[in-house]
């Protein structure tokens, strides 16, 4: 019987897709592409702030956004969208 059972699961799991599989990945398994997408929003904002940069690598970028928030301290919208840009950064970039 043991064998049977094992055969079974065997047989369900041979069935299986590789695509139902995927969700199994770490967590830490980000595309690219969302960093990538951070930094082009971050930059926006900062363009949008008033404070256009022309850096690309993430962390000056994300430099620049600190930069910006910590000579705005009064909160406004720029600087409320920035602090997420920031976190967004940390989050999709950050090894």
């Amino acid at each position: 019987m043991a064998a049977t059972t094992r055969k079974l699961a065997l047989a369900v799991l041979a069935a299986l897709p590789l695509a139902t599989l995927a969700w199994a990945a770490p967590a830490t398994a980000r595309p690219a592409s969302m960093c990538g997408d951070a930094v082009a929003q971050t930059r926006q904002d900062l363009a949008s702030a008033g404070a256009p940069t022309d850096d690309t690598d993430w962390q000056d970028v994300r430099d620049d956004a600190q930069q910006f928030i910590d000579d705005h301290p009064w909160n406004g919208g720029a600087t409320e969208a920035l602090k997420r840009d920031i976190n967004e950064l940390n989050s999709y970039c950050a090894p």
